[in-house]
């Protein structure tokens, strides 16, 4: 006998429904496309074979369910699932578990008798591997606990390839139910992420006698702290959500193969860099609004932090760059408030430090890039404080490299974008210090390239805006050095697009924000060159937009924040092009939301950094459109809080959507 689910069936439809649904032993219970079977926190015993049978535009959701086999014949079988708020429990190991394409959220999984698990995500889930082997593949958990609870010795066998664990709870976890039992689980990560913050470290009894863990990445053995994923780069996809790496998108928090932010100690959470005005440095490791430790440094003679957050040993700790007057360079390598390594290079005649922004090798190591007066330019490809290779190129008449950090061909290495003083363009997609590929274009007369920040169809590759000088807007969709497919917008009268790269509806893709001179904004959702909505906002008097870089709630989709000239700002958060809830604060007299996208707590959410014309600074921890917690500090006489810096080359999760449910 099947029974197919086809439309919504929550609890109430059953008629003389008692406590518990039961699928008999034979039978076979699907749940279609589009379909949710809503069992209200009740319980569902499985002998027989239940499926979620969605595809790739629609998933087939459970919820709300207590789920359990207490048979060996019980299955679940999900193919692009959504499995939401349920427990999937297999009393005393009983059952199969079997989930492709899927999404598991707010859930938590007790593993079966036999478990396969791939290309699936799992959200703030549990999964625990009991005493049964697992094989899990291509899959991401994003701040979920992986553990292996046991209660007797004969352990298990399981296997994480091609995995990520992104700013997870206690990511790897092994814990005896029964202490010294002599409990043994093997678990082999074969290449992957792994983001363990420093305060919720693997389990201590992880290298004892009792428990194995072994870990295999491409890039050394047994290294659970920030492991770049490097073997692939086209990603996977469930249903509407995408995940690949190496890509630009939004971050959540500290992803990516370079800090997203100051954090030396790599936590997670934002940390503070002080500069008081003879130069010496202060850095405060922070805990959401309070700093747990601070540490001062210098001043040395001549010698500023140069502004920007870069990793060079690929620890995903912030290091220290710092630059002197004569063109001298230093490289402090940190592990918190230490500097475990100190390298100082130059001055060279003539030669200036730009940027360490890139990683043309694509190792999760920041490299560093020169220019010299005659427009001459060196790579150096970076091992910690010091260069293990570089490179010099040119010089090339009236050709300079254009700053930030951007990836054309989705390797995960920085390529390099040149352009001319006639408005040429020059594309190099890089693999370490050799150019696979070179395109010129251009010039154009009466256009020019604006930025490659972003990713308009979200497959992982830099696309082109560039900006005629009419007010034109015409974007280009890259694969490497040439662009698959181009559009123009406008001209639009008093209309331009806001610099930066945000994603308002969470679908991995850039979206565009417009700003008119009479301070009206337009948001565009973006899919390729497709506007699929756009919405009007404004002008409201006396407000102007700053910036789209924050997410205050932590949904993936980047939110506003105003300003009014009084000093009082306005929060909205996005759902696609139109706010779901706003809030105002302020205004407060002499204080203004200082620009980036910080967070200071570590929970995915953009906090407020607030300063004052007086040194002063006021950390506000947030949750969606409430603070959950505000700390002042200072003022301190003669210091200055440094700007927060954003990401440079990240590996990232792009987008969690589905339909707009994540």
């Amino acid at each position: 006998m099947t029974i197919i689910i086809r439309q919504n069936l929550t609890i109430s439809d059953f008629a003389n429904y008692a406590e518990e649904l039961q699928i008999a032993a034979g039978i076979t219970v699907t749940i279609r496309a589009g379909a949710t079977l809503n069992l209200n926190g009740n319980k569902l015993t499985n002998y027989g074979t239940l499926i979620l049978e969605g595809n790739e535009n629609l998933l087939a959701t459970i919820k709300n369910t207590n789920y359990s086999t207490e048979s060996t014949s019980g299955q679940l079988k999900a193919n692009y699932g959504n499995i939401e708020q349920t427990r999937i429990d297999g009393f005393f190991s009983n059952g199969t578990l079997l989930i492709t394409n899927s999404v598991i959220k707010n859930s938590s999984v007790d593993a079966l008798e036999k478990n396969t698990i791939s290309s699936s995500l799992f959200i703030d889930s549990d999964f625990d591997l009991g005493i049964e082997s697992t094989t899990v593949s291509k899959t991401t958990f994003l701040r979920s606990q992986v553990s292996a609870d046991a209660w007797n010795s004969s352990g298990g066998s399981s296997s994480f390839t091609d995995t990520n664990f992104i700013g997870t709870k206690n990511s790897i976890y092994l814990d005896p139910f029964f202490s010294g039992t002599g409990f043994t689980h093997k678990i082999s990560i074969t290449r992957g992420y792994i983001d363990i913050p420093q305060n919720q470290t693997i389990d201590d009894r992880i290298f004892d006698a009792d428990d194995t863990l072994r870990v295999t990445t491409d890039i050394n053995e047994s290294s659970f702290t920030r492991t770049p994923y490097t073997n692939s780069t086209d990603g996977f996809k469930v249903g509407n959500i995408l995940i690949s790496w190496p890509t630009l998108g939004v971050t959540h928090t500290n992803t990516g193969n370079a800090a997203v932010f100051n954090d030396f100690n790599g936590d997670g959470k934002a940390d503070l860099r002080w500069v008081k005005n003879n130069g010496e440095v202060s850095l405060w490791l922070m805990n959401g609004a309070n700093p747990t430790a601070t540490a001062n440094f210098g001043p040395f003679n001549g010698w500023s932090v140069k502004d920007s957050s870069q990793d060079f040993n690929g620890d995903g700790k912030t290091d220290l760059l710092w630059s002197n007057a004569n063109g001298a360079v230093s490289v402090w390598t940190m592990n918190g408030m230490n500097a475990t390594s100190i390298a100082d290079q130059g001055p060279y005649a003539g030669w200036k430090l730009v940027d360490a922004v890139g990683d043309y090798n694509g190792d999760g190591k920041a490299d560093l890039r020169w220019v010299k007066d005659n427009g001459e330019v060196s790579l150096w490809l970076m091992n910690g404080a010091n260069p293990l290779a570089t490179a010099n190129f040119g010089p090339f008449n009236g050709w300079s490299v254009k700053d930030g950090s951007r990836d054309f061909n989705g390797d995960g290495k920085t390529d390099l974008l040149w352009t001319n003083t006639n408005g040429g363009v020059s594309v190099w997609t890089m693999d370490g210090l050799n150019a696979t590929a070179i395109t010129d274009k251009g010039p154009y007369a009466g256009w020019q390239l604006v930025d490659a920040a972003g990713d308009y169809n979200g497959d992982g590759k830099a696309d082109l805006r560039w900006v005629k000088d009419s007010g034109e807007v015409s974007l280009w969709l890259m694969n490497g050095t040439v662009p698959t497919a181009t559009a123009n917008f406008g001209p639009f009268n008093g209309w331009s697009v806001k610099d930066g790269s945000q994603d308002f509806n969470g679908d991995g893709k850039t979206d565009l924000l417009w700003t008119n001179t009479n301070g009206g904004v337009s948001v565009w959702t973006m899919d390729g060159l497709n506007a699929t909505s756009i919405a009007d906002h404004g002008p409201h008097a006396g407000w102007k937009l700053v910036d789209a870089a924050g997410d205050y709630n932590g949904d993936g989709k980047a939110d506003l924040r105003w300003v009014k000239d009084s000093g009082e700002v306005s929060l909205w958060l996005m759902n696609g092009t139109n706010p779901i809830a706003t809030a105002n604060f302020g205004p407060f007299n002499g204080w203004s939301v200082k620009d980036g996208s910080q967070d200071l707590n570590g929970d995915g959410k953009t906090d407020l950094l607030w300063s004052n014309a007086n040194g002063e600074a006021s950390v506000w921890t947030m949750d969606g459109l409430n603070a959950t917690s505000i700390a002042d500090h200072g003022p301190y006489a003669g210091w200055k809080l440094d700007d927060l810096q954003p990401a440079t080359a990240t590996v990232s999760l792009v987008g969690i959507q589905d339909s707009g449910s994540y």
